[in-house]
């Protein structure tokens, strides 16, 4: 498991590139060190997250935990946008799941970075 993260001062995009097993303690933990080590993210916009690499099977089960996250979490992620990069069947169907708890932010997936940056911009 490998999760790198960047923030685009231009765009004000939060990357994060996910690779390898994922379990739901590595999506938690990834996004507190992200807490801890920058500002950036309640500068952004949005998040761009790239799942292309990445097993996500543990995480089918958990849907409704990654939910609660985002939600006991809406100083970050409210009022933004968060795209999902997905390319295989089994890692579009999370982004879809959570898709019906959205709570004052969007949520999609996208199959390209260039699709999801221009959602997310706009």
């Amino acid at each position: 498991m490998e999760i790198t993260f960047n923030f685009d001062k231009v765009h004000k995009i939060l990357y994060k590139r996910y690779s390898g097993e994922i379990t739901y303690t590595d999506f938690e933990s990834s996004w507190m060190e992200v807490i801890r080590q920058s500002n950036a993210h309640f500068e952004a916009r949005g998040f761009l997250l790239d799942y292309r690499r990445a097993d996500m099977t543990t995480l089918t089960n958990e849907v409704n935990k990654i939910a609660e996250f985002f939600h006991s979490h809406l100083s970050l992620f409210g009022s933004k946008k968060i795209a999902f990069i997905a390319s295989t069947p089994e890692q579009i169907v999370i982004p879809m799941l959570l898709h019906e708890y959205d709570l004052n932010y969007q949520s999609r997936s996208f199959s390209t970075v260039e699709a999801a940056e221009k959602w997310i911009i706009e």
